[in-house]
């Protein structure tokens, strides 16, 4: 896996990460680790596709994602995962993601009454609405960008709302998105064939 529980920090910083010792209840890394098994498969799959997904994955295994690999990866692993110039990586849009999904899950639990929210003593709960919404689009903007840029055009390569080749590819503070990069490395990753994104709003959610 690329996002580790300790990743999730500032903007989605997630609370009793650690489990307490000698205590009959788990902190959070034990729910969040579980998020982070299902959602980072199912958001690479959708923004790689299952063929550069599966391409990807072995890699994972290697240095120097894994310090006990053998191996070391290929470089166009190491910036596809890591980053490269303005290009910053999956980790970042992997948390934003990942804490999106937690933070509408962790809102509510089922018991045997059925759905209850905690009752929180010198506290006011408050609707996760905003902070969910936030980092999805943070995610978003990451992973597909915000706005439409005609500069990069791929000839015969994937199709973006109907149109072979043109994609979302700018992003909002001059960072690169990661379908900018992989369109203009198009010939380095030739099976990338993402999947439909959609960003939200806050009545979305």
């Amino acid at each position: 896996m690329i996002a580790k529980p300790q990743d999730f920090i500032l903007e989605a910083y997630t609370p009793n990460v650690a489990d307490a010792p000698n205590y009959d209840s788990t902190g959070n890394d034990t729910e969040l680790q579980g998020f982070i098994e299902e959602y980072e498969k199912n958001c690479l799959v959708n923004l790689l596709g299952w063929e550069l997904y599966s391409e990807l994955l072995p890699e994972l295994s290697k240095k120097p994602f894994n310090p006990d690999g053998t191996e070391t990866a290929d470089q166009k692993w190491i910036d596809l995962v890591n980053g490269k110039d303005a290009y910053r990586g999956l980790k970042g849009l992997l948390v934003s993601y990942i804490f999106y999904y937690f933070l509408r899950s962790d809102n509510s639990h089922y018991a045997t009454i059925g759905i209850q929210q905690e009752n929180s003593e010198n506290a006011v709960r408050t609707t996760p609405e905003p902070k969910a919404v936030m980092q999805y689009r943070k995610y978003y903007d990451q992973a597909v960008g915000t706005y439409y840029d005609n500069d990069y055009f791929i000839k015969d390569g994937p199709v973006f709302n109907g149109m072979p080749g043109v994609i979302w590819g700018g992003n909002s503070n001059n960072f690169q998105s990661l379908f900018q990069f992989l369109s203009q490395n198009y010939d380095v990753y030739s099976n990338w064939k993402p999947g439909f994104v959609s960003n939200i709003r806050s009545y979305d959610i």
